[in-house]
Parts: C-alpha cells; sequence; structure tokens
C-alpha cells in the first residue's frame, strides 16, 4: 500500500484535504455502491444508485454527500470504540490512509491499523452492535472489508491465507463492544469481483459516461443541474430571510405585507406501532396504498443572518426568484421522470434532489375501519405534540 498522511486522529477527518483526495478516488464506502450496482450484495435502503457515486466522482455539487446525524455520530464515536477495542484486545490501532499500489485511484481510510497488518473496521450502530454480538456482519459491508483489504495487501490472488481483520461495533449507549475476526479466504472470490467492477467504474469515470443510461443520462444532468442549482440558491434565500424574519417579529405582528402567526403541530399517529399491535401484514396494509408514482423533489434549508430591515425588502425579490426557478424546472421534472422509466432505473439520490418510486400511502382510515380495531388503540398511538413553531402568512392584497 502507498500511504497517505492526513495527520489524523480519525479514520474520517473530515478536512478539505481528505475530502478532496477522496472525491478523486473510490473508498470503502464507495465500494458497497459499486458492489450494489453489479449485484454483489443485496443493499439497505440507504446504499445511493451508481449513477449518483458517478456524478459525485464528477463534481457535481447537487450529488455531493453532506453529513448527516448518523455520519456524524458515527465519527464521534469511532475514537471511543477504539480505545474500548485497544483495552479489550491489548491491539494497539493506528488511523491510516492509503492507495491500492496497482491502481492508485483505489484507496481507502482506515478506523484502525495494527502493527502487524490487521485492519479494523469500526461501527457506531446498535443495529452493527446486536450482529456481531451474534458474530455476524452484515453482508452490505463486507465490499467495504474486501476493498479494505484490496488497498492495504494487493491483488487477491496474493493475499496469504493467514491475513485477518475485525469488524467492531460499539453500542452508541452501552459502554460495550463487540467484535468479529475475519480471514482474507472469506473475502478472496468477492474481492475478485469487486476488483473487476471498480475498475469498470473508474473506465465510466475516465470516458465521462455515466454508468447507468450513458450519453443520454449525461445530457440529461448537464440540463438540469444547473437549473437545480439556481432553484436550491433561490430557495435558500427565502427560507433564510424567512426565518430571519420570524426571529424578529413578535406574535400576531404585521410587517410589510405579512404576519406572524403562531402554529400548533397536529396529533401524530404512530401507524406502524398500531400494524404491529395488532398483528396485520404488509400484504394486507398495500391492498390499501394508493398506486405508486415517481415523483421528484428538490430542497434545501439553510439559516442566513440577514438584518430585518434588509430581510423584507429582499423576501419578496426572493420569492419571485424561486419562483422562476421552479417554473424552468418543472418541465425538466417530468423529463426525468421520463427518462428514469425509459432507462429501467427507480431511483436517483443526491443530497438535494430525488428521482424515486414512491409506494403509495395507504388508506388507513378505511384499513381500521374495515378492519373493526378499536378506536382505543388508534388513541393510544396517537400523540398530541407539544411543541409550537412560528410561520409566516402572508396577508390579504
Amino acid at each position: 500500500m502507498i500511504y497517505v498522511n492526513f495527520k489524523a486522529q480519525s479514520g474520517t477527518p473530515d478536512t478539505a484535504e481528505w475530502h478532496k483526495w477522496r472525491q478523486r478516488g473510490i473508498g470503502g464506502s464507495d465500494a458497497i455502491i459499486i458492489a450494489a450496482a453489479e449485484g454483489l450484495v443485496e443493499p439497505p435502503s440507504w446504499v445511493r444508485h451508481i449513477n449518483a457515486l458517478f456524478f459525485e466522482k464528477r463534481g457535481y455539487d447537487c450529488f455531493k454527500v453532506q453529513t448527516n446525524e448518523a455520519m456524524r455520530r458515527g465519527t464521534e464515536l469511532e475514537p471511543i470504540i477504539r480505545e474500548r477495542f485497544e483495552r479489550r484486545t491489548g491491539i494497539p490501532l493506528m488511523p491510516s490512509f492509503g492507495e491500492c499500489e496497482f491502481n492508485r485511484r483505489i484507496r481507502s481510510s482506515f478506523d484502525g491499523v495494527s502493527f502487524d497488518d490487521r485492519i479494523t473496521e469500526i461501527k457506531g450502530s446498535e443495529k452493527c452492535y446486536q450482529r456481531a454480538l451474534l458474530q455476524e456482519i452484515p453482508e452490505y459491508y463486507t465490499p467495504q472489508l474486501a476493498h479494505q483489504f484490496l488497498v492495504y495487501h494487493g491483488h487477491p490472488d496474493t493475499w496469504r491465507p493467514d491475513l485477518v481483520g475485525y469488524f467492531c461495533a460499539g453500542h452508541p449507549e452501552l459502554e460495550d463492544i463487540a467484535t468479529v475476526t475475519y480471514n482474507s479466504g472469506q473475502l478472496q472470490f468477492l474481492a475478485r469481483k469487486l476488483l473487476a467492477a471498480e475498475e469498470r467504474f473508474i473506465d465510466s469515470l475516465r470516458k465521462n459516461v455515466a454508468p447507468a443510461g450513458g450519453p443520454r443520462f449525461m445530457e440529461f444532468i448537464e440540463k438540469i443541474e444547473p437549473l437545480i442549482r439556481e432553484k436550491l440558491a433561490a430557495e435558500e434565500l427565502v427560507l433564510g430571510s424567512k426565518q430571519t424574519l420570524v426571529q424578529a417579529m413578535s406574535e400576531g405582528q404585521r410587517v410589510d405585507g405579512f404576519q406572524l402567526k403562531q402554529v400548533t403541530p397536529k396529533p401524530k399517529t404512530d401507524w406502524r406501532a398500531i400494524i404491529e399491535e395488532v398483528g396485520a401484514t404488509e400484504d394486507e396494509i398495500d391492498r390499501y396504498r394508493s398506486k405508486p408514482v415517481l415523483a421528484f423533489n428538490c430542497s434545501r434549508a439553510k439559516l442566513l443572518d440577514v438584518p430585518l430591515k434588509d430581510a423584507i425588502g429582499m423576501y419578496h425579490g426572493q420569492v419571485k426568484r424561486l419562483a422562476e426557478a421552479e417554473t424552468q424546472l418543472k418541465p425538466v421534472q417530468e423529463e426525468a421522470k421520463v427518462l428514469m422509466s425509459s432507462l429501467g432505473l427507480d431511483q436517483l439520490v443526491g443530497p438535494y434532489f430525488s428521482v424515486v418510486t414512491r409506494r403509495g400511502t395507504p388508506a388507513y382510515k378505511r384499513w381500521w375501519t374495515e378492519r373493526g380495531i378499536d378506536k382505543s388503540i388508534i388513541a393510544r398511538h396517537t400523540t398530541d405534540e407539544e411543541s409550537e413553531s412560528s410561520t409566516l402568512e402572508a396577508l390579504p392584497a
């Protein structure tokens, strides 16, 4: 392996330099997406479409992955879990970064590597912890482990049979870890197929041809990406100045064409809990669903610190800009749905937009009426939201 130094205390340093390095190559989390696209593993719902990964690597803003709460929690837990692993096993670990010797675009950030070349992958989720207690590694993480072995140990045909690694999962709340030991023999077959798939993906990047949809998809993204960027920019300004106005105005106050209004959220019913309690099956619920639709979504929110006097003047212009951006985007949204259907693709998800096939929403009221479910069960799983929120309401002209 060719070592890369980021002087980090974590396998996810979250620095501009690290993100730039990661964006220019194929990492362990990317391997999961590539393996899923090749049918090597059954992906969980959070795994993105391979085209989303492709356009992220090509530098398209609307496909850049944004750090979410689960990712932040995992990064925070990583050093804690690593320390617990070291105390329990007596094996010191060092976060490391490197590139594959025979293809430097295949690279990896390692949560921990021992002095005798044992790789440790750290997860900070309760689900992984429960699986690790049973000495199981979730199948969808095996491409990540195989990828790490490719980077660190080279081509699968050269792996020694005694190479081992660790999958260590820590419970987010309990001060406990569970560790699964795996060996090179368990990953070798997958690694060979994964290597070929990663090299094909790298070739698609070099040729600038999307893995799914080819040139047609490239033309479509070139058209829609600037429209999405404009819509997001306009929406961000509107939401920011709106939030500033809400913070600055008092309840019921009227200012330049709008007033502040207090809103109490409606009661929320936990239908999943009711379904479980009465023992209903998914097939039964599916009979009450409306037809699935291919939906296009595009949104982003960010608080902007704008003085009230400026926000009032800016708000109206920003709303107009947003309306114009949405008007320009609308026909391309329809084109997105047609293109996805013609290519046989059921989803393309980026951080700020998605084209996905939505399952129809069940008609829950008709379901529980026809099934004769006691209303007390529904009442038990319905909560009144105590919090209140403020919103701006346009005054009549």
